[in-house]
């Protein structure tokens, strides 16, 4: 079965938020910077406090819409395919790169899987020759993703569940009381 999801990796996820609060921090200056000329003041203690918070909320703004604007722009399309015809196997592949095939018994190292209740997911898959780190949300803070994709991406847990209980992987899930849960899977056949 074919499970295709939006979400963003770890180094695409770093960049917007980097952006984004680089972003955030030059319209609070600009802000103030542009009050204090506008004005014609002597010192940036002559600056009312109502001004600096009220040029860290428009920061906070110009924030949010260009999180939600990059998150949108540079989500990707990524397929993964658990193929069980002849060994357990799962492809994952991103639009527009190669796929990779990794061998659930011979590579996969640990598979981690971290959620909140409706909003974040976040997928980490470490195997003897890559990794990924991919993150699918629909939250303010990470909006990547719809609740199709984090749907998607839970089903796809379910399923890859039984093959590794059926492989003797150590399975460990923690759920709080705040509805966060994490699941890990361990090869405990692979030196790590």
């Amino acid at each position: 079965m074919i499970y295709q999801f939006y979400g963003v990796n770890f180094k695409t996820e770093i960049r917007i938020g980097l952006l984004s609060g680089l972003l955030f921090i030059a319209t609070w200056v600009l802000s103030i910077i542009f009050y204090y000329q506008f004005n014609q003041l002597n010192s940036i203690h002559d600056i009312p406090e109502n001004i600096f918070f009220g040029a860290m909320f428009l920061g906070c703004t110009v924030f949010l819409f260009l999180l939600r604007f990059l998150g949108l722009k540079f989500r990707q399309l990524w397929f993964i395919n658990i193929d069980e015809q002849h060994c357990p196997v799962f492809i994952i592949k991103q639009k527009g790169k190669e796929e990779e095939k990794i061998d659930i018994v011979q590579e996969l190292n640990s598979l981690i899987y971290i959620g909140t209740r409706n909003e974040l997911r976040y997928l980490k898959i470490k195997s003897t020759r890559i990794n990924y780190k991919i993150r699918v949300g629909t939250s303010l803070l990470a909006p990547f993703s719809n609740k199709v994709d984090i749907n998607t991406l839970d089903n796809f847990i379910n399923n890859l569940e039984r093959i590794l209980q059926d492989n003797k992987f150590q399975i460990k899930k923690v759920k709080t009381k705040s509805n966060s849960f994490e699941y890990r899977f361990e090869n405990a056949t692979i030196c790590k």
